[in-house]
C-alpha cells in the first residue's frame, strides 16, 4: 500500500479494485445473505430435513471461506502485476500508512472483516460439530446407504441415545478417529464403493467400557429379570405358546461370589478370547482369571485347537458388553421374531387362521427390492386365503388386506434387499436361538486344557430357569421348574432340543414349514 495515491472516487487501495476480489466479496455477500434466510426460515418454520442442515453447516461455509480467500489473493494478483511494471512507483516492500486515508480505511475495513468472519466461523464450527453429531445427519443424509440401520434404531430400545454417544462417545481423541474415518466413507458413498450390507464396525468400535457402562455400569445390573418371550404355533388357530424365563444376569460386586452371565462382565472375572476370524462366530481359546482367588482356566477349541505358536501371534480380546449385546441399537427382527412380536401387541389379527405360518413364510422370500417384496407378500397372503379359506376372503376381505399390510410394514422395518440387510446379515448373539450366540463359547467343542478334558458348560440352569406354563391358553405363573430338563418344547420334538443347539434347527425364518 506505501506509495499508492487513492484513484479517483476510491476510498479503499486500489489494489483492492478487480475482477477476483469483487468475486470473491460478491460471494461471500450471497453466502451470508442466503445463510441469513436459511437461518430464519429453519426458527421460523421449524424445517425437520438433514439436507437443510447439510446445507447450512456443511455446503455453504467451505464457499464462504473460498470467497473470504479470493479477496485478498485478487489483491496481491494485482499488486504482482503493478510490480512487473518497470515504471511503476510502487514500494516492494509492504508499509501501512494510518495518515494515508487509503491504508487507514483499507486496514481497518480488513481487522474489521477479519473480527467479523472470525465470530462467524466460531459460530459455524459450533453448529457444524452439532449437526455432524447429530442422528438426523448420521441416519438421514445417506439415506440409501445407512436407512437400513436408521430404521431399526428407530424402534429400538436405545432410538433415544444418539448415535455419536456409542459410535465416538466423549472426548476430542475418538472424535478426530470418527471423522478422519468417515471422511473415507464420504468418498465410498459418493462414489458408490461401499459394500452390501454394511460390515458392522467391530475393529473401530470405542470399548464398551467408555461408552455401555456410562450408563449400564454393571455393577448396579446383577438382580435376576423374568423375561417372557411371545411365541405363537403355526396351527390354524395360532395358538400362544410363550416362553417365560427368570434371566440370572448375575455380576455385582467384587468378591460377592456372585454368578450368572454377567460373571463375563470384568467384575469377579476376566475373561478373554480369540476368535476363528473377524466374525467371531467362532471362538477357539478362552480364559477365565477369576479376580477375587487368582485361579485361571484356559480352553480351547477340540476341533481345531490352535498351537501355541498360534496363541502367540494372535490378538486376545478381552470380553465386554459388545460380545454378546452386538445388536443393542440395530436389530434386525428376524420373520420369526417380528410376526410373533405382531400377534401379541394385537398389529396382526391372530383371528386369521394360519396367519402366524403364511406371514412368516411371506416374510422368509428372496424378493430383488422393496417394490416386489410388497407385492408378493400381498399375492401370497391372498393367494393362501382364497384357495384355503374362500369364503373368509369373500366375505371379510378387509380382514385379510388388514393382514396383508401389517405384514409389508414388518417387512419394511427389517429386512431391506437393496442392501442385503436382514436377520441373516446380522446375527444377533443375545441368547443362541437363531445364532450361536452362547453357545459360541458354550459348546463341546471348548475343552479345559488343565482339568482332565473338562468342557464349557451347557447348563440351561446357569443362566435361566423356566417357569412353568399352566392354566388355559398358556397362563404362566411364577413355578421354577427344578431342572431345565422339564422345559416343554413347542411341539413334539422328544429329547431332540437337549441335544442339538437351538439355531442348528431355528434359523428365524420358515425353514421348520
Amino acid at each position: 500500500m506505501s506509495g499508492e495515491q487513492p484513484a479517483a472516487g476510491h476510498k479503499y487501495s486500489e489494489y483492492f479494485y478487480n475482477p477476483i476480489t469483487m468475486a470473491g466479496i460478491l460471494i461471500v455477500f450471497l453466502v451470508l445473505l442466503v445463510e441469513a434466510v436459511l437461518w430464519v426460515t429453519d426458527h421460523a418454520l421449524k424445517i425437520d430435513s438433514p439436507y437443510f442442515g447439510m446445507i447450512m453447516w456443511m455446503i455453504l461455509p467451505p464457499v464462504l471461506v473460498f470467497g473470504v480467500i479470493l479477496i485478498p489473493a485478487g489483491a496481491w494478483w494485482t499488486r504482482r502485476q503493478i510490480l512487473r511494471n518497470p515504471d511503476a512507483t510502487v514500494l516492494k516492500s509492504l508499509r501501512i500508512d494510518f495518515s494515508n486515508p487509503v491504508h487507514r480505511n483499507t486496514t481497518m475495513a480488513f481487522l474489521a472483516g477479519i473480527v467479523i468472519f472470525l465470530v462467524l466461523s466460531s459460530a459455524g464450527l459450533y453448529h457444524t460439530y452439532h449437526y455432524t453429531e447429530s442422528v438426523s445427519f448420521c441416519g438421514e443424509v445417506c439415506h440409501q446407504v445407512m436407512k437400513p440401520e436408521f430404521t431399526v434404531y428407530q424402534t429400538s430400545a436405545h432410538a433415544r441415545v444418539k448415535c455419536a454417544s456409542c459410535h465416538i462417545g466423549s472426548g476430542a481423541g475418538w472424535f478426530a478417529k470418527s471423522k478422519i474415518s468417515g471422511s473415507y466413507q464420504v468418498y465410498a458413498v459418493l462414489m458408490g464403493k461401499y459394500p452390501r450390507p454394511i460390515p458392522t464396525p467391530i475393529k473401530n468400535l470405542r470399548p464398551a467400557q467408555e461408552t455401555c457402562e456410562q450408563c449400564h455400569w454393571p455393577q448396579q445390573f446383577y438382580s435376576p429379570k423374568e423375561r417372557t418371550y411371545p411365541h405363537f404355533k403355526s396351527d390354524e388357530k395360532n395358538t400362544p405358546a410363550p416362553t417365560r424365563v427368570i434371566v440370572n444376569v448375575g455380576g455385582g460386586i467384587v468378591g460377592k461370589s456372585q454368578t450368572g452371565i454377567h460373571l463375563h462382565m470384568n467384575i469377579n472375572h476376566l475373561i478373554e478370547y480369540i476368535p476363528k476370524d473377524e466374525s467371531r462366530e467362532e471362538i477357539v481359546w478362552v480364559r477365565s482369571t477369576d479376580r477375587v482367588t487368582g485361579e485361571v482356566k484356559e480352553f480351547r477349541s477340540a476341533s481345531a485347537p490352535p498351537s501355541d505358536s498360534d496363541l502367540a501371534l494372535a490378538r486376545v480380546r478381552r470380553m465386554d458388553c459388545m460380545d454378546c449385546h452386538n445388536r443393542p441399537a440395530h436389530k434386525f427382527a428376524s420373520p420369526q421374531a417380528a410376526v410373533n412380536d405382531a400377534l401379541e401387541a394385537g398389529a396382526l389379527d391372530r383371528g386369521l387362521p394360519y396367519i402366524k405360518r403364511e406371514a412368516v413364510k411371506s416374510l422368509d422370500r428372496e424378493y430383488a427390492a422393496a417394490p416386489q417384496a410388497m407385492s408378493g407378500i400381498a399375492a401370497h397372503l391372498r393367494d393362501f386365503y382364497a384357495e384355503s379359506y374362500p369364503d373368509l376372503a369373500r366375505g371379510d376381505p378387509k380382514r385379510v388386506t388388514a393382514a396383508i399390510l401389517a405384514v409389508q410394514e414388518l417387512y419394511k422395518k427389517s429386512q431391506f434387499p437393496e442392501m442385503r440387510a436382514s436377520w441373516k446379515s446380522y446375527p444377533d448373539h443375545i441368547g443362541h436361538l437363531n445364532s450361536p450366540g452362547c453357545f459360541r463359547c458354550h459348546n463341546d467343542d471348548l475343552v479345559s486344557t488343565g482339568n482332565h478334558g473338562k468342557k464349557m458348560t451347557r447348563d440351561c440352569n446357569t443362566c435361566h430357569s423356566f417357569l412353568k406354563l399352566v392354566g388355559e391358553g398358556g397362563v404362566a405363573v411364577a413355578q421354577r421348574y427344578t431342572s431345565a430338563d422339564e422345559y416343554d418344547h413347542p411341539g413334539d420334538v422328544g429329547d431332540m432340543w437337549k441335544e442339538t443347539n437351538c439355531h442348528e434347527c431355528h434359523k428365524g425364518g420358515a425353514e421348520l414349514y
